[in-house]
């Protein structure tokens, strides 16, 4: 007897379940990108404030998809293991 009333967890369709939420999620990922004009999952050079310059992929360091205005700022990215805030950033170019 399953007691969970939300999930199936004895279904066969949990890998479809999780493969529409890694999409949805991607797909939200993408959306942040272009509201915050960056070219997060791909290949970018970047300088930061105080001449830093990294090369590498342009990722979220974590995916909090639901930011206010206020929180962009602080939003930490990363290019390949270096990690930052948004409000350091002072060029990006998309390099692919």
């Amino acid at each position: 007897m399953n007691l969970q009333g939300q999930f199936d967890f004895n279904s066969s369709k949990t890998e479809t379940g999780y493969s529409n939420w890694l999409a949805g999620r991607q797909i939200s990922v993408q959306a942040l990108a272009r509201r915050l004009n960056l070219p997060v999952g791909h290949e970018v050079e970047v300088w930061l404030q105080g001449d830093v310059r990294l090369k590498g992929k342009l990722r979220l360091h974590e995916e909090n998809l639901l930011l206010e205005e206020e929180a962009i700022r602080h939003l930490e990215l990363q290019v390949d293991r270096v990690r930052f805030r948004a409000g350091e950033l002072e060029r990006c170019v998309r390099l692919d």
